[in-house]
């Protein structure tokens, strides 16, 4: 599934440079100006094939070290790694230590509304439509919901839609750092990170991490950056689901989502 990440960001470097030369064709055809439309061309042309050889280059490297799925036994997954994937919305790709692919957060897209409501992802926002959490064959493990764009609340469910806890948050404060308050059923947890999200410890529930970057990560993932999330409670409870979702809506809220 890594390899598979890498080689979306190939087809999404063709599709860009493709796009992007559109607008100047239509200059030209109005214009006539071909040497501007050539060299504005080229240079979109050569960025684009540049970013499109460096995807194929990773998708080559990691397809070597991707171990494919993991065999999800609930109860023994308690570290995890997050990657977004290459998507026009934001999407989340979960992985083991190992590299095997877990899972995914993704957005529930049902109307056009909630298409162009999707863009809005990547500046970090939350919008309120339903975000899912599936494994890796697809099953739903939970799922997250802001109650609007006026609210600082986002409710935290089951496959089944029923309500295990929430997540109350510092609007104001969320553009550096991440302050709030995780609720389930039987307590409250405080959560806050370290600046730009880079770390967060909310005892009981999650421990993030960006010095567990051990250099096997290096190789499965090709980056030097890979943050390491350790429930405290299996995901077949629900408050192993909350903190997974917790982790999830953290990486939604970042800046700096690897």
């Amino acid at each position: 599934m890594i390899h598979k990440m890498y080689k979306r960001m190939v087809w999404a470097a063709l599709a860009g440079t493709v796009i992007s030369i559109v607008p100047f064709l239509i200059y030209y055809l109005f214009s006539g100006d071909l040497e501007s439309f050539l060299v504005f061309s080229i240079i979109i042309l050569v960025t684009g094939l540049v970013s499109a050889g460096i995807g194929l280059y990773f998708a080559n490297i990691t397809e070597k070290h991707d171990p494919g799925l993991n065999e999800l036994k609930y109860r023994s997954i308690d570290h995890i790694i997050i990657k977004q994937d290459i998507w026009y919305f934001k999407r989340l790709m979960m992985f083991d230590e190992k590299g095997k692919y877990i899972g995914m957060a993704t957005m529930d897209i049902k109307t056009i509304k909630h298409f162009f409501l999707s863009f809005l992802s990547h500046f970090s926002i939350i919008v309120p439509i339903d975000y899912h959490l599936r494994d890796h064959r697809g099953d739903l493990i939970s799922i997250f919901k802001r109650r609007g764009f006026r609210s600082a609340i986002v409710d935290i469910f089951d496959n089944e839609r029923k309500t295990i806890g929430r997540v109350e948050f510092d609007e104001l404060k969320v553009i550096i750092k991440f302050k709030g308050t995780v609720f389930t059923e039987d307590d409250s947890y405080p959560v806050t990170t370290e600046f730009l999200f880079e770390d967060a410890d909310v005892r009981g529930l999650l421990h993030l991490s960006s010095f567990s970057n051990a250099i096997a990560y290096h190789n499965i993932f090709r980056s030097m950056h890979n943050e390491v999330a350790k429930l405290d409670e299996p995901i077949s409870t629900d408050t192993g689901k909350v903190a997974l979702t917790l982790m999830a809506i953290l990486y939604y809220v970042r800046w700096n989502t690897n």
